[in-house]
């Protein structure tokens, strides 16, 4: 309060009566409406009338409520902006993770492998705000490619089954077709009833389910050669004959010969 020119305040308690001598600072330990008197008096010590302060203690705000306060996603993968239930008549405060206030609800950047930190607050109409929720954003890293080898297999040979290793124990294998389509009936075996060249892909999952890039495997199927070329009649020996020739065939261009006993 401000008193007149060479006049002194006079501060009383909620009762309006009981002076008060030390500073004032009102208690807001205790919601409700508390009511102080001031007056002022002159240097000849006459007190004029009192004026009214009204403090008003308002309630606690609760805190908002919050679905969840953990969110995990991998490298790349689309976030979702962080959402909360403000009490009827109140308006939401968001943090980042250092404490400096938003604009608006944030959406958390998931371009490399973090850990984020926000916080969510409620105001209401008179300004009281309340204690703040954590919310914690957790970007996982993705895994590198697996390790694997091309394939080759003769027309209708038995073909293995396909096979990749991955980079950490604790990673799992996912496979797709060659159409990019995953591969639910597994372990999978190439076809080898069809003459050409196969692509498979192969991917490691994580342990927190982050899939990392796809690595091509090759699956050859190679043309079976026509027979070799040998003479068109039968050879006729006699018993115990000397200098007898080797036998011969002729392969085809590029091909070698594989001979066998009897």
């Amino acid at each position: 309060a401000t008193a007149s020119s060479g006049h002194a305040l006079v501060w009383y308690d909620t009762d309006g009566t009981t002076e008060i001598t030390t500073p004032l600072n009102p208690s807001t330990s205790t919601v409700g409406t508390f009511t102080y008197k001031v007056a002022q008096k002159n240097s000849a010590g006459c007190v004029g009338p009192k004026a009214t302060i009204t403090v008003e203690i308002l309630p606690d705000v609760v805190a908002p409520t919050v679905a969840t306060t953990s969110y995990d996603y991998c490298v790349g993968a689309t976030a979702t902006t962080l959402s909360a239930v403000a009490s009827t008549n109140h308006t939401l405060v968001w943090y980042d993770q250092s404490n400096v206030v938003l604009a608006s609800a944030p959406t958390p950047s998931t371009s490399s492998p973090t850990t984020l930190t926000y916080y969510v607050a409620q105001e209401n109409a008179n300004g009281c705000e309340s204690p703040k929720v954590t919310i914690t954003v957790t970007v996982g890293g993705l895994p590198s490619v697996p390790n694997v080898s091309d394939t080759s297999y003769c027309k209708d040979a038995t073909p293995s089954y396909l096979v990749a290793s991955t980079t950490d124990p604790t990673f799992s294998l996912k496979w797709y077709d060659d159409q990019g389509d995953p591969i639910t009936l597994l372990p999978v075996a190439a076809s080898t009833s069809t003459v050409g060249t196969t692509p498979y892909y192969v991917s490691q999952v994580n342990a927190s389910g982050c899939e990392g890039p796809q690595a091509l495997l090759t699956v050859t199927v190679d043309p079976v050669p026509v027979a070799p070329t040998v003479p068109s009649s039968a050879l006729v020996y006699c018993k115990g004959a000397t200098g007898v020739p080797a036998l011969s065939a002729t392969a085809s261009s590029g091909h070698a010969l594989v001979w066998y006993d009897t």
